[in-house]
C-alpha cells in the first residue's frame, strides 16, 4: 500500500487518615484547645471534556477477504468509500478540514523504530517546518507515530497506526487540519484515541 504523510488535495468522602481507636479525629481548633489555622481547599482541577463519539463498523478488502471492523470516530464524519481495499471517513467527500480517516488491512507490517525513522526522515525536508509529535505502542502489539508538519501554506497532524498482533493487522491513519491544528497535542491525542480503538471484528 502506498501511503505518504500528505493530505488528501494537498490531508479524562475524604477519608480519615487519623482515625484510630478512640473515634474520629478531632475537627481543625479543637484539638488540645490550640487553635490552628486553616486554609480553603484547593480547587479542584478541571475535567477535560469527553470527547463525543460514535462506534462504526464496516470492511475492507485484504489479501485474504474482506476483514470485518469497528472502530469510535468523532462524531460529524461519514464514510466516503473510494476503494474496496480501504475505508475513508471525514466531513464529507470533498471536505478535507477537521478530522480524516483511513483504515485498511495492512500489507507491509513494520516495526515501530522503523515507521518513526521513516517519519523523521520525512521531516527534515525545510519546506515542510515539520516534528514528530509522538509515538508508542497500543495494545494488543500495535504502535503509532504522529507529526505536524506544514504542505501547501497548511498545517497538518497526521498519525500512523498498526492494530493488533495477529494474522490480521489494520493499518489506521489519522489526519487533522483547519482549526484543529491550533492544538497540535489535542489533535494528536484525539488522532491516536480513534486509532487505539479500531479492532477487527468476526
Amino acid at each position: 500500500m502506498t501511503r505518504s504523510l500528505i493530505v488528501p488535495s494537498l490531508l479524562l468522602f475524604l477519608t480519615c487518615g487519623a482515625c484510630d481507636d478512640q473515634g474520629p479525629a478531632p475537627a481543625p481548633g479543637e484539638a488540645s484547645g490550640k487553635s490552628v489555622e486553616t486554609s480553603a481547599p484547593a480547587a479542584a482541577p478541571e475535567a477535560e471534556p469527553k470527547r463525543e463519539t460514535e462506534r462504526v463498523t464496516g470492511k475492507v478488502k485484504g489479501p485474504k477477504g474482506e476483514v470485518g471492523f469497528a472502530v469510535d470516530l468523532p462524531k460529524g464524519l461519514i464514510a466516503v468509500d473510494e476503494s474496496p481495499g480501504m475505508a475513508m471517513y471525514r466531513r464529507g467527500k470533498d471536505d478535507f478540514e477537521g478530522y480524516n480517516f483511513a483504515i485498511a488491512v495492512e500489507r507491509d507490517k513494520r516495526p515501530l523504530e522503523l515507521e518513526r525513522a521513516r517519519f523523521e526522515a520525512a521531516m527534515k525536508d525545510p519546506r515542510k517546518k515539520g516534528k514528530v509529535l509522538d509515538s508508542g505502542t497500543i495494545d494488543e502489539g500495535g504502535w503509532y507515530v504522529a507529526a505536524s508538519f506544514e504542505e501547501g501554506g497548511k498545517r497538518n497532524v497526521t498519525l500512523m497506526a498498526n492494530v493488533g498482533s495477529g494474522e490480521v493487522v489494520l493499518m489506521c491513519r489519522g489526519d487533522a487540519t483547519g482549526e484543529l491544528t491550533k492544538d497540535e497535542e489535542a489533535a494528536a491525542k484525539t488522532l491516536r484515541e480513534t486509532c487505539a480503538s479500531l479492532h477487527a471484528e468476526g
